[in-house]
């Protein structure tokens, strides 16, 4: 940050003659340079300097060969500046530094420190001399041998318990200290320098918390032995201190912040996202780290405190958020309870700050309440849940909470989804510590993005676990799963095995959101059938995906198509059938004679076309008897989910 001169120039009245050295004053920085030689990146180096409490600060920008007489004359213009000083040097000279420093103390008969090596600017104005260069700031005492103080300018309190040096915790891993603490990275990392510049000049660091960073995006996955082994190494009293960030993939499986706790066996914080702040700039905004690096959304919740699961099982303790902004401006806050994070928004209404994002509901603990605050980060987007629970306030609720997206500005708007507080992703049982790395990762929540109507609540008759249903192994039921036939003639073979098998599958779980199917064919698919508003059956077993990500662009026709053609559907009955195929966990299957209405599309590619199903229960015919409400709903969904799709992104990204 550049800041304007103070204060009159004192010209150094030296009798010997040259140098000529002039003392500035830069916002209580005092900069010493040559006489008429006015160097602006000095002037803001020293401006952009975090203030010292302690000991009066100086840049000396001394010109290329420095003397006695030079340093003389600096101790003449620091000479009744102060008590103490901490000085840096517009120019490094190794050695010969070292030693006019040691002069200039017992010169001014006053302790000084300085680094012993050119210093590395970080974020927030923050002095640090990186290891490659040398050991950090000195401490110069006349008529003593200088001592090392610290390798960071502020000192923060929790460095001297920590191992300033790279070094591998474990095996194929390495840690490497940071301004702000510390990084705890694959040993071959592609290409550390890029992350390694930003997370020295953009992550914010604090004097108390010490910054753990783990993983790379886009690198391999870190081993949980070198989080043990970091974590083993340092002090009991400076592990109160840390604050986790997940920068990119570890072994870790599920939830973060939980596996994090339960691999330590001890209560930890971590935060929700990469905390940036950039030149001398005082405020950190904290943002989500997507998994190619680059920035996401800004979470209301900062910094999360977890505790690990008891030995012998059971569930978790909630999550307790530790630090949060303000999500809408003049919102008063609640405060009779300091565990939730709680503002007034409307009679009968509060908005709660959680993981997730926001939460709009009754001034009381609903029934979901524990599943809404478990929800944990996306780092693609907020989630802003309203409430369900009571049919008499749903409707109000979800008017609400779209109410609270207009009001968060469009910046933050279009990263936040609205949903249903009964869509909360339910926990997973969790593994233990040591086995969390066997684990895949848990579902990401907020697959669905629009608010539809509560459906019928129907008895949980999934698979209990560790059993299959016996017909599973059929190589037939396999195909017909995947939309293929059974190989025998579809009037003898095809209609027993697909009675028996929908029967089956509505006994699967049943999946409400958005899903996708790509059709890829040689013979013309007539996109002009797909009218808007029109009624059409499926009369097969219809596989889709829940995983819009592994959609390629669609293409532009002319009404008919002999390539690629994507549906996306809103479904509400489509069965689940990760547990009869654990190797394709994103695939649902819509049962033979499902009904779908096209909805209108005119902003997405002509190759898409967006269907909503029509559950059994609802009254339709023909010429689309249905609510308009109904599909306005799935309408804004699959519109949303059309444009998170990657390819959509990339197309507003090169607009």
């Amino acid at each position: 940050m550049r800041t304007a001169l103070r204060g009159r120039s004192a010209r150094a009245e030296a009798s010997t003659g040259p140098p000529a050295l002039e003392r500035s004053d830069i916002g209580g920085v005092l900069l010493i340079q040559p006489r008429d030689s006015h160097d602006g990146l000095a002037v803001e180096f020293a401006g952009g300097l975090t203030p010292d409490p302690h000991h009066t600060q100086a840049v000396l920008d001394l010109p290329a060969r420095v003397t006695r007489e030079t340093w003389k004359a600096a101790a003449r213009l620091l000479r009744r500046q102060g008590h103490s000083f901490r000085i840096v040097l517009g120019r490094h000279e190794g050695v010969e530094s070292l030693a006019g420093l040691q002069q200039l103390a017992d010169l001014l008969r006053r302790e000084i420190l300085a680094p012993d090596a050119p210093v590395g600017a970080a974020a927030g104005g923050w002095l640090w001399i990186p290891e490659d260069r040398g050991s950090g700031w000195l401490r110069f005492t006349p008529g003593m041998v200088p001592r090392l103080v610290s390798r960071r300018f502020p000192e923060p309190a929790w460095e001297p318990g920590l191992r300033d040096t790279t070094w591998q915790p474990a095996q194929g891993a390495t840690a490497e200290p940071l301004p702000a603490g510390v990084w705890l990275r694959p040993q071959h990392e592609n290409d550390p320098g890029r992350h390694r510049h930003r997370l020295t000049t953009e992550l914010a660091a604090r004097t108390d918390r010490l910054t753990v960073v783990i993983g790379s995006p886009m690198g391999g996955s870190l081993p949980t032995a070198a989080i043990t082994g970091w974590w083993a190494a340092l002090p009991p009293a400076t592990r109160r201190a840390v604050r986790f960030v997940q920068y990119g993939p570890s072994e870790i499986a599920n939830d973060f912040g939980q596996g994090l706790a339960d691999l330590l066996g001890s209560p930890v914080t971590l935060c929700t996202g990469l905390p940036e702040r950039t030149g001398a700039a005082t405020d950190v905004r904290v943002h989500t780290v997507l998994p190619e690096g680059t920035r996401g959304w800004r979470p209301f919740a900062q910094d999360v405190e977890y505790s690990p699961r008891p030995r012998r099982g059971g569930p978790s303790t909630q999550p307790r958020i530790v630090s949060h902004r303000r999500p809408v401006p003049d919102l008063p806050e609640i405060t009779e309870d300091v565990y939730k994070q709680t503002y007034r928004y409307a009679p009968g209404a509060v908005l709660e700050v959680v993981r997730s994002g926001l939460w709009l509901r009754p001034p009381y603990d609903p029934p979901d309440a524990d599943l809404v605050r478990r929800a944990p980060t996306a780092p693609a987007h907020a989630v802003i849940w309203h409430d369900t629970t009571v049919s008499a306030t749903a409707d109000e609720m979800r008017t609400l909470a779209w109410q609270v997206r207009e009001r968060l500005g469009t910046a933050t708007a279009q990263d936040c989804r609205v949903l249903p507080s009964h869509r909360a992703p339910r926990p997973s049982p969790g593994p233990s510590a040591s086995q969390a790395a066997d684990h895949p990762p848990a579902p990401r929540p907020g697959r669905s993005v629009a608010p539809s109507r509560e459906t019928e609540q129907v008895p949980d008759t999934s698979i209990p676990p560790g059993r299959q249903p016996h017909w599973t192994a059929h190589p037939g039921v396999r195909r017909l799963l995947t939309g293929g036939s059974v190989g025998g003639p579809a009037s003898t073979l095809s209609d027993a095995v697909a009675r028996r098998l929908a029967s089956e599958l509505r006994k699967l779980p049943r999946f409400e959101g958005p899903v996708v199917v790509r059709v890829q064919s040689d013979t013309p698919v007539a996109l002009g059938l797909y009218q808007p508003h029109r009624l059409v059956t499926e009369w097969g077993f219809w596989p889709a995906s829940t995983n819009l990500r592994e959609i390629d662009a669609p293409l532009d026709t002319d009404g008919e198509s002999r390539g690629p053609v994507t549906f996306v559907v809103w479904s509400v009955n489509a069965r689940a059938t990760r547990a009869l195929e654990p190797n394709a966990p994103d695939r649902v299957v819509f049962l033979p004679g499902t009904a779908f209405r096209v909805l209108p599309a005119p902003d997405v590619p002509s190759a898409v076309v967006l269907l909503r199903e029509v559950p059994p229960s609802e009254a339709v015919s023909e010429d689309g008897g249905t609510t308009a409400q109904l599909d306005k709903d799935a309408l804004d969904g699959l519109k949303q989910a059309v444009t998170d799709m990657p390819w959509a992104r990339s197309s507003r990204r090169t607009a």
